[in-house]
């Protein structure tokens, strides 16, 4: 008798039990979908739900091969706050993080290991030891010579103060960072990644189609920095940058999305309601001084009197404009009270940096004039979810200023809280016909006055602040 042969048939998932693992199975819908808006608000419910229900989320540990690369690496970020500060909510993907720690994809096994790092500090298990095993591939690799010509240069799309990435320029701020970091030519990485890219042709991840409405933002899927890692990869594989801080390297590569800042909606600000926004903002956005004049008594109000603001930047918004404010505070040498300064921005506003003392910083500790905080660059896929105002290493390698091991937003001195980091929103605006996330908010760091003090008190120097104003125009 002829063998019948019947279709392999997949277990169908297990009816939810609860409306909590209804609403896991959900966002783990959305995770693999096309909508970048939607996604950041299902990371933010499921980290709700692993307050509540940790256990829940072992659905998508267990389904963690249907995840594009890119969605590993959103969850991973959720993971990253679970391994600080949830270890109910962690243990479900505690292989999996072993398993990214050890593997070749150099996004996933950068983030695993600033994941096992949080682990560490909260723990005390010691990271293992960072290894590179080489790819299947490595033949690949080595049979390909570097181009003779770079990536093409098209440059960014400006989008406010932002920037939409369209691929090439993701790979040469990329090289910069690297650059930046490794303080070494890449020349030859360009090359290496246009001939690689030549043999293998881009292939975009597979997404769920989702409807984009008014104001949505879509998934990017651009491979360029996927190529571009695989490369880099090969490069660590045969010894380079063995001397480069492993911090330093993953302040370069990793995406610049914070997830102590957006897993965390904005507090309110006490005068939300008398920010500048929308028409009154339109009719001084000409005029920097008036900007100024108007926006820093926000980005003060609601501290005490025994409190200062080391730095701080401000966002708002109007149809047709993009406002940020930078403040900062600067250690000013006797003798160089009227040097001029300019803005400094760092690579990336990650703060797993923050607990080393090898990690990026862009100024050099003996040049006379100090900033306290920097603005921040960096390559994100969500608006402004990162620290925008990043702690010089100063503070920990002069003041002696430490992050609290569980909660790099509280920082310590002798053990004792002194400097705490605040996110707040502004005023709600109407965006009808507008993007989502162009809402008003604050982020800063406010200091204990007594810390600030004893700053000038035990320090020959003269403390000031300065004020930047920046603006873009919006165009859609």
């Amino acid at each position: 008798m002829q063998r019948i042969e019947l279709p392999d048939v997949h277990q169908l998932d297990s009816v939810p039990r609860s409306w909590s693992e209804f609403a896991v199975r959900y966002f783990f819908r959305i995770l693999k979908s096309n909508n970048l808006t939607r996604i950041e608000l299902a990371l933010r419910g499921l980290w709700s739900l692993a307050q509540i229900v940790p256990g829940d989320l072992r659905y998508i540990a267990e389904n963690w091969p249907c995840l594009s690369s890119s969605a590993k690496e959103k969850v991973l970020l959720l993971v990253e706050s679970a391994a600080a500060s949830a270890p109910l909510a962690y243990e479900p993907f505690s292989e999996i993080v072993r398993t990214c720690y050890e593997g070749v994809d150099l996004g996933l096994k950068l983030q695993a290991w600033v994941i096992l790092k949080a682990l560490e500090r909260r723990t005390g298990e010691v990271c293992p030891e960072w290894q590179v095993p080489m790819p299947l591939e490595q033949e690949t690799y080595l049979s390909i010579f570097p181009a003779k010509r770079g990536v093409l240069d098209i440059p960014s799309i400006p989008r406010g103060l932002s920037f939409e990435l369209h691929g090439n320029d993701i790979v040469q701020t990329l090289l910069r960072r690297l650059k930046g970091a490794t303080i070494e030519g890449v020349e030859d990485i360009e090359r290496k990644y246009v001939a690689y890219s030549d043999a293998n042709p881009h292939e975009t991840e597979h997404v769920e189609r989702l409807a984009i409405n008014q104001g949505q933002m879509e998934v990017r899927n651009l491979p360029h920095r996927t190529h571009l890692l695989k490369v880099i990869y090969h490069e660590l594989c045969i010894g380079r940058w063995k001397d480069t801080p492993l911090v330093a390297l993953s302040q370069a590569l990793l995406k610049s999305d914070e997830p102590f800042v957006f897993l965390q909606s904005p507090s309110p600000a006490v005068d939300s309601e008398e920010w500048v926004i929308d028409h009154d903002l339109d009719q001084i956005s000409g005029d920097k001084r008036s900007l100024k004049d108007r926006i820093l008594p926000h980005i003060q109000a609601g501290v005490s009197d025994d409190e200062v603001v080391l730095g701080a930047v401000l966002h708002t918004y109007s149809r047709s404009t993009d406002v940020e404010v930078v403040f900062n505070t600067l250690l000013r040498n006797r003798g160089f009270e009227l040097m001029e300064t300019n803005e400094v921005t760092t690579m990336n506003g990650r703060t797993f940096a923050l607990y080393s003392d090898e990690r990026f910083d862009p100024q050099d500790a003996s040049e006379p004039v100090l900033r306290m905080t920097y603005t921040v660059g960096g390559i994100g896929e969500f608006n402004n979810q990162s620290v925008l105002c990043y702690p010089s290493l100063i503070w920990t390698d002069v003041f002696r200023w430490y992050p609290s091991d569980n909660n790099p937003f509280v920082w310590l001195e002798d053990g004792k809280r002194i400097i705490r980091f605040e996110h707040l929103h502004g005023p709600v605006r109407d965006i009808t016909q507008d993007q989502l996330h162009r809402q008003p908010f604050l982020q800063r760091w406010v200091c204990s006055k007594e810390t600030f003090e004893k700053i000038k008190s035990e320090l020959d120097i003269t403390i000031s602040q300065e004020l930047y104003v920046n603006i873009g125009n919006v165009r859609y």
